[in-house]
């Protein structure tokens, strides 16, 4: 509300993309209007990643955002795919909260930007509190019947599948630009492979 009573500020509620250049000024359509600026700053956020797991798209899986809005309770058995900050954090408030907590982490180690000692301190302390941790695992596979969800995961070394079953299951396995809407090509900006 603060930001819609400044002075010379328009706000838009609606998606935008670039249409062009003309003229030295960049061109964005935004809804059903034609906005032009010789200067376009973008803070465009961020959204969690879906990994393409078998079965992953069709189940009722939460992410950050869902985790807030729709759970109305403490998960009974809570799997969590990711072993990044996200998915440290709830696992290990949910388990202080009484959940269950399986976090699954492809990587050798999780907090896998960190030192290798900070990691194993963080999978000590982790295991302490019984948080079950299996890394250089990954999911390949995920299936629900009732309120019951299943995800298949490959250790990469040892070739061992299980099936692990949970009431609830969190992916945090990263987050991805909004920049994918934005036609970010049309005016010259160039993006990496994840879009950044």
């Amino acid at each position: 509300d603060w930001l819609e009573r400044i002075d010379n500020l328009d706000m838009y509620w609606d998606y935008a993309a670039f249409v062009g250049t003309k003229d030295g000024l960049h061109q964005m359509q935004v809804g059903d209007t034609l906005i032009e600026a010789e200067r376009v700053y973008l803070n465009v956020g961020t959204r969690a990643t879906l990994p393409p797991i078998t079965g992953l798209a069709e189940i009722d899986y939460l992410d950050n955002v869902r985790l807030i809005e729709q759970l109305d309770r403490v998960p009974e058995r809570l799997l969590v795919l990711g072993g990044g900050y996200i998915g440290l954090e709830m696992g290990q408030i949910f388990r202080r909260f009484g959940s269950a907590v399986t976090i699954v982490e492809n990587s050798q180690h999780v907090a896998a930007r960190e030192d290798t000692d900070v990691s194993e301190e963080i999978e000590r302390i982790f295991a302490e509190e019984g948080i079950t941790i299996l890394t250089n695992t990954a999911a390949t596979k995920a299936s629900q019947a009732d309120d019951t969800l299943t995800l298949t995961v490959e250790n990469h070394e040892t070739g061992e599948i299980k099936e692990l079953s949970g009431t609830h299951l969190l992916v945090a396995t990263g987050r991805k630009p909004n920049t994918d809407t934005l036609d970010l090509d049309k005016v010259g900006i160039e993006i990496d492979q994840r879009g950044f």
